[in-house]
């Protein structure tokens, strides 16, 4: 999903492709990112760029926060 992408930023790709995600929750859902991650991620952060540790993280960071 990451790499097929339109969004330019993190925080617009989890608003647009997710339904239940408005900013609030993807601003929540990148700052857990960065918790399990030891490479930075921010919401201005390309989601085409976004390193395989970066979205394993990610998909932590989804799974926690839906929770």
């Amino acid at each position: 999903m990451l790499n097929n992408t339109k969004s330019r930023t993190l925080l617009r790709f989890l608003v647009d492709e997710f339904s239940c995600v408005g900013t609030t929750t993807a601003l929540k859902i990148i700052e857990l990112a960065g918790a399990h991650s030891d490479r930075k991620l921010s919401d201005r952060s390309h989601p085409k760029h976004i390193a395989h540790v970066q979205a394993t993280a990610l998909h932590k960071a989804l799974r926690e926060a839906s929770s």
